[in-house]
């Protein structure tokens, strides 16, 4: 299977959960206005419209040879300020903005040549980053989002199903199984679950011990710093 398939086949399986996550809510849920604390589904669609977007910008001006914007530090006060800007927007607004990002993605994914996704060195911007990690990690913010939201709602469980569903199909990547593993012990952790979250966590630093330093500092691992099973990862 070439990376283009493997990157349809997440791209497919995250927009089928989407789909069921859409047909289950109920009319109070679409219509909710959320806040920064506590995002609403839509706040939810209008994130990720924005950071597609925001990736298909810099798709077309690297491929019109322009300067592709550099990422700004404080990721948390653009998002804030996207959320505010779009909270009284109509849900089918929202919802048909969503629908055409989605679509632009897929056409901008069967333009692009293997090469052009696994190159390492074809994009300065990517930073040594082959470009599909950026389809996969797009994915993965929409999945992990999904769930989080699924779990804000009371219905954790599933939320949990996505997150542990989309690593087990990572595995057509492994050189993702880290990075997803890793992003499986955040979730719990955020979600209250912390003995998944510590064992997880283990998990994730025997595939690269290298990052045991920055996990540490990881604010989605606050819930469980206290926990003696936790202090004793770091007392090697």
């Amino acid at each position: 299977m070439s990376i283009k398939e493997k990157i349809r086949k997440i791209i497919d399986l995250v927009s089928t959960d989407q789909r069921k996550l859409l047909d289950s809510l109920s009319e109070e849920e679409r219509n909710e206005i959320g806040s920064t604390q506590r995002w609403s589904f839509k706040d939810v669609l209008v994130h990720s419209s924005f950071w597609w977007n925001t990736f298909l910008e810099r798709l077309q001006a690297a491929a019109d040879g322009q300067e592709v914007q550099v990422m700004p530090d404080d990721i948390n006060e653009i998002n804030d300020g996207v959320l505010e800007e779009h909270k009284l927007d109509s849900w089918d607004d929202v919802l048909d903005e969503n629908v055409r990002v989605r679509q632009a993605v897929l056409t901008w994914l069967d333009r692009l040549t293997e090469k052009e996704l696994t190159d390492t060195e074809l994009y300065e911007w990517t930073r040594g980053r082959a470009l599909y990690n950026q389809f996969l990690g797009d994915c993965w913010h929409d999945e992990w989002h999904y769930a989080r939201f699924l779990a804000e709602h009371g219905k954790l469980e599933k939320g949990v199903a996505l997150q542990e569903n989309l690593v087990s199909q990572l595995k057509i990547l492994p050189e993702w199984e880290y990075i997803a593993v890793y992003n499986l012990a955040c979730f719990y952790s955020v979600s209250g679950m912390k003995e998944q979250a510590i064992t997880t966590l283990k998990k994730a630093l025997k595939l690269r011990p290298d990052m045991k330093e920055w996990s540490k500092e990881d604010p989605d691992f606050e819930n469980i710093r206290q926990e003696a099973e936790y202090q004793k990862i770091y007392e090697d």
